[in-house]
């Protein structure tokens, strides 16, 4: 289980006359976000400087940052700070400066970033990644439209689709941790005569 954002965010303040475009994005490859930050700098190709961070992981242990060419550690590193302060992980924050002509000092540049990164974090809404497992289970008609009710109105299955042949055939998701669960629970319906297989493994939003 992990944390990750649920769209891209974007955040825009100006700090004696520097103006911060943050923008955060969600991520599952080092490649996806050098590729992003490319594009961002080409998004504002006159603008100063393109900071960011990015933490990727269910445990969050791939992660990078750049200053580019601010002053060190007073850009890149408080970025990568507020997203592990966040607790999320799979995200991409860019950070584009284009410079007022005011010096901000170190502290100053450290809170800009910071609250810059914050602000597109706070814009995108957080959601929660659980393993899932998808499984398909075939039934007769008659079996079918004996459960049906309990399946549709149950707490812990999802039907992701129904298709109509010959029998019906569910394929539905559960929590991976509720996959003995609903094997129990078929088996009741049907006697152990249809069980549920499951076919896939993967992070679902829950």
């Amino acid at each position: 289980m992990y944390k990750t954002i649920a769209e891209t965010g974007e955040f825009e303040q100006v700090i004696n006359k520097s103006t911060f475009i943050a923008r955060a994005f969600a991520v599952k490859s080092p490649e996806e976000a050098v590729q992003i930050v490319q594009a961002e700098r080409k998004r504002y190709p006159d603008a100063r400087h393109c900071c960011w961070a990015y933490v990727l992981g269910e445990d969050k242990s791939n992660l990078r940052y750049s200053d580019d060419s601010e002053p060190q550690g007073t850009a890149g590193q408080p970025i990568l700070q507020v997203i592990l302060k966040k607790d999320i992980t799979n995200v991409l924050v860019t950070v584009t400066r284009y410079f007022g002509g005011i010096l901000l000092g170190a502290g100053g540049l450290t809170r800009a970033y910071s609250s810059s990164a914050a602000g597109a974090i706070d814009a995108t809404g957080i959601k929660t990644m659980v393993l899932s497992s998808k499984a398909t289970v075939c039934l007769d008609y008659t079996t079918f439209s004996k459960i049906q009710n309990t399946v549709e109105k149950s707490d812990y299955i999802k039907i992701e689709s129904i298709e109509y042949l010959e029998g019906v055939t569910l394929h539905l998701i559960v929590q991976s941790e509720d996959f003995p669960r609903l094997l129990a629970d078929f088996t009741q319906f049907t006697l152990g005569k249809s069980l549920p297989k499951e076919t896939e493994k993967l992070f679902l939003p829950w």
